[in-house]
């Protein structure tokens, strides 16, 4: 009897432990934990940092005259409306953006081959406008990114690449696009990848903090990368079937070893 009351004890400490471990944080699952309904955040976010253009960029580029013969050759397929519709859908601008290449440079017809890697948009655009007046009349210039997209990974319900289509993109933004946080997430390690010409920088953020309006990834820029690590317990919580299916077999067990001591004893 008291090997059996042991290993009673023993099953029922698996039981209480494995309850344990399958329960996640509050505070790793919760935006902003260290923020009561009561507060009051000083300030706001600092604007966003001016991204700077680089090679493989894919940019709109739209060059507007009074000529509609002249428009056509720097917007095909532009309607009446004057939306572009080669550019609804990903593929359309794959095809009709203009791609930065290796040395920084967009070529654009009639107007030849403009430098516009290292420069902000609103600097490729005059950049571009110079140019412009040079061959036309009354020329209006517009430069927007095609590829504002940003990769979310880790323990969101939807991983994959979202496309903002905005000026600026928060990380809650970015995260709500890919359907929120999974229950496995562990806010407070957050990983942002950003992408620079000579390389690329990891930033480690908490995301259940109020810091991070303070921090310079608060804004995510073209091609950065969201990595939101899963809790420590998410194998346990992942090997919940298996750890059920063992304490059934034991319950089994435990129940067939009862009976067949009552059998003795009757005996």
């Amino acid at each position: 009897m008291s090997i059996r009351k042991h290993f009673i004890h023993y099953i029922l400490v698996m039981m209480v432990g494995i309850s344990f471990f399958s329960c996640s944080s509050e505070k790793k699952l919760t935006f902003l934990y260290d923020v009561n309904t009561e507060a009051f955040l000083n300030g706001v976010p600092e604007p966003p940092s001016t991204y700077i253009i680089q090679s493989n960029d894919n940019l709109y580029i739209n060059i507007s005259t009074i000529n509609a013969e002249v428009n056509a050759l720097f917007s095909p397929g532009a309607g009446n409306s004057g939306y572009n519709r080669p550019y609804e859908s990903l593929s359309g601008q794959y095809i009709s953006g203009f791609l930065v290449d290796d040395i920084g440079e967009v070529e654009i017809p009639i107007l030849g081959k403009i430098k516009v890697g290292g420069l902000s948009l609103k600097e490729a655009k005059e950049s571009i406008q110079i140019r412009a007046d040079e061959y036309l009349n009354d020329a209006t210039v517009q430069v927007k990114y095609l590829s504002f997209k940003v990769t979310v990974m880790g323990e969101v319900r939807q991983p994959g690449v979202v496309y903002n289509y905005h000026n600026r993109l928060t990380i809650f933004e970015a995260i709500g696009m890919a359907g929120g946080i999974s229950e496995f997430a562990s806010l407070d390690k957050t990983t942002v990848i950003r992408e620079y010409e000579d390389g690329t920088q990891p930033f480690k953020v908490d995301l259940t903090s109020k810091n991070i309006f303070e921090s310079e990834v608060f804004y995510l820029q073209p091609n950065d990368v969201v990595y939101i690590q899963p809790q420590k317990l998410k194998n346990a919580r992942q090997n919940a079937a298996m750890y059920t299916l063992f304490m059934s077999t034991i319950s089994t067990l435990l129940v067939i070893w009862r009976f067949i001591d009552t059998q003795k004893s009757s005996n």
